[in-house]
């Protein structure tokens, strides 16, 4: 239960899907000659979105064995201004690599806090580690960070498309200007 995180109904965005989450960050959050920044390979469609309104994508390359390097993706976000979101797949579709949430803090607390850092979560129901929560452990102290969630993959939901956001209200208010 939501109520559970300290989170009211403004922390909370539904949509068709996380992909229509990610398409309305692209068009709510994002200035025309703003960026994104993600490691690849990921999930396509965060570049697909950024393409599709007219902004570019930022690729930095996975470490060794597929693994989150946040060193690199600083070095990105100082040599460009212009990234204002990064979006980290946990677990990374195609590659599987999940990162705890310790590490997701180190990389928090490297972005300017007028970055976005957007945790996909689309299938973290078939994790068995224990990852922490961003919800629970990042949100309260970093607004810029934005969680996604489904029902669509762990639920046998797939035809129902429900994705959800958690997020800091100024950044829900946002994403709500845009449906």
């Amino acid at each position: 239960h939501y109520a559970d995180y300290g989170l009211r109904h403004e922390n909370l965005l539904t949509a068709n899907g996380t992909n229509d989450i990610i398409d309305l960050m692209m068009k709510s959050l994002l200035m025309p000659d703003e960026k994104i920044a993600v490691w690849t390979p990921t999930f396509i469609i965060y570049k697909l979105c950024s393409w599709s309104h007219g902004r570019e994508t930022v690729e930095v390359p996975m470490g060794q064995d597929f693994q989150y390097q946040v060193e690199t993706m600083v070095a990105a976000l100082k040599a460009d201004p212009s990234i204002k979101a990064v979006f980290l797949a946990n677990p990374n579709n195609p590659t599987g690599t999940a990162v705890h949430v310790d590490d997701l803090r180190r990389l928090v607390e490297r972005v300017p806090d007028d970055v976005l850092v957007v945790v996909d979560e689309a299938y973290r129901e078939f994790v068995t580690a224990d990852l922490g929560d961003p919800v629970h452990d990042l949100q309260p102290d970093h607004p810029n960070v934005v969680v996604l969630r489904t029902f669509s993959k762990a639920y046998g939901l797939a035809a129902l498309r429900t994705g959800y956001a958690v997020a800091d209200p100024s950044v829900v208010g946002e994403l709500d200007k845009g449906l």
